[in-house]
């Protein structure tokens, strides 16, 4: 899924490193470490349970679709592209039934994490990029009978229709970050998200 967050906008590369440079100097969100958790506690209320619940989010990305920018893909992922160039239609079905479960596991991240004010702003673009996947996979599976280049091309244009390039965008602005940063508390350094190839 390689070129679902590359072509017009930024790749994932290019906005690791940006974000990390939001980090330096508007002081965005910092991930902690740790696996996704099945089910999230409730709405985060500080900044410490905002940023178990940003990273945790991102982890589900990762998990259900890989690192877009290196095309490297997540089990899920080759297994379901692997079902539709197989043609085994019930195989992708099944396969995309669990990635689209670990993204709704990252949107319930995402929840926990904007219940804290100062988070809702970054958190509601990041919920957009993880429907935006939905709906790339569900349009890939929908088209699976076709092959899977086509069915790839159609799943670009849905994610692309969801407006998910803007909100890449707006999630490297630091005004979206604006409020995380004047609520960070003080001498909280920025961590890396885990084994995640991004910092915040």
């Amino acid at each position: 899924m390689k070129h679902a967050i590359s072509g017009p906008t930024r790749s994932l590369r290019v906005v690791a490193v940006a974000l990390a440079a939001v980090v330096t100097t508007v002081i965005v969100a910092a991930c902690g470490g740790g696996a996704a958790s099945p089910t999230p506690p409730p709405g985060a209320t500080n900044f410490e349970e905002f940023r178990t619940a940003n990273c945790a989010a991102w982890e589900s990305m990762f998990l259900a679709v890989g690192n877009p920018d290196t095309g490297s893909g997540s089990d899920r992922s080759h297994a379901f592209e692997d079902a539709i160039a197989g043609r085994d239609l019930a195989t992708a079905d099944l396969e995309a039934a669990a990635i689209r479960d670990e993204l709704e596991t990252g949107r319930a991240h995402v929840a926990v994490a904007a219940s804290w004010p100062p988070g809702a702003e970054p958190m509601a673009q990041l919920d957009r990029v993880l429907v935006a996947f939905e709906a790339y996979v569900e349009a890939e599976r929908a088209a699976a009978g076709k092959g899977l280049s086509a069915a790839k091309q159609e799943a670009q244009a849905a994610f692309e229709a969801t407006g998910a390039l803007e909100a890449w965008s707006l999630l490297l602005t630091p005004d979206t970050w604006a409020e995380v940063n004047a609520a960070r508390p003080a001498g909280v350094q920025p961590e890396r998200c885990g084994d995640l190839p991004i910092s915040f």
